[in-house]
């Protein structure tokens, strides 16, 4: 929960109700290991917020084991959603990305319903990319020797 802050928890507090709230700011130690201090936002479970939610790649990419390379360009998605409804993670199948391919914000399909997706819609997530050298060495071999 601390590391993705979109989970809507039920926090209790000495002498009041019970209360949704979701994390929304998280100070760890020097190592990253414990948390020192969590920053709550109490939410109304009717209420519509803005998330940002961590994209997760699943399969392996054609593209990938002919030799390409994949770059990951957007790591976490801006969504907009009611409060109890945030995702813990988007996955993403990328199972059909050849060399050259690329998948954008709107080809991602699989939200919850009733979730409006925030970020741009022509922006990449992520591509498959000729390998580093690949490319240069077709350019090379394609100019004619003595010029």
């Amino acid at each position: 929960i601390a590391r993705s802050g979109a989970k809507v928890v039920d926090l209790k507090l000495e002498g009041s109700d019970e209360q949704k709230a979701i994390v929304r700011e998280v100070q760890w130690d020097t190592f990253g290991t414990h948390v020192l201090h969590l920053d709550f936002m109490r939410v109304d479970a009717t209420q519509r917020v803005t998330a940002h939610v961590p994209i997760h790649l699943r399969g392996t990419a054609p593209g990938v084991i002919a030799g390409g390379r994949l770059d990951h360009h957007l790591h976490a998605l801006t969504i907009e959603c009611l409060a109890v409804q945030i995702p813990t993670e988007i996955n993403v199948r990328i199972t059909s990305l050849k060399i050259g391919d690329s998948l954008h914000v709107s080809d991602i399909a699989d939200l919850p319903p009733g979730t409006t997706v925030l970020s741009p819609a022509d922006e990449v997530v992520v591509q498959i990319v000729e390998p580093k050298g690949e490319a240069d060495a077709t350019e090379e071999a394609a100019e004619p020797a003595g010029e």
